[in-house]
């Protein structure tokens, strides 16, 4: 299995940490639906990559598979 990056400014989670400002390793994937971020700014570099957003608690992220409810972002 993949390990699992979440900015630690914004709340972005991504496999690839390369695309995060501030990467931090998430030890139980339990990411998505933990917190709702619909009022947290994403960093600008990130808001370009996050191309999904989970429909249930708004968590961004570039990877859809770690979103339990994924939608693709409008731009």
């Amino acid at each position: 299995m993949n390990k699992e990056y979440k900015c630690g400014t914004c709340g972005v989670v991504t496999v690839n940490k390369q695309h995060l400002c501030q990467p931090q390793e998430q030890a139980d994937g339990s990411h998505c639906g933990s917190v709702p971020t619909q009022s947290v700014s994403m960093c600008d570099s990130i808001d370009q990559n996050a191309s999904y957003t989970c429909s249930g608690c708004g968590r961004a992220s570039v990877d859809p598979e770690l979103l339990c409810q994924p939608k693709q972002r409008d731009k």
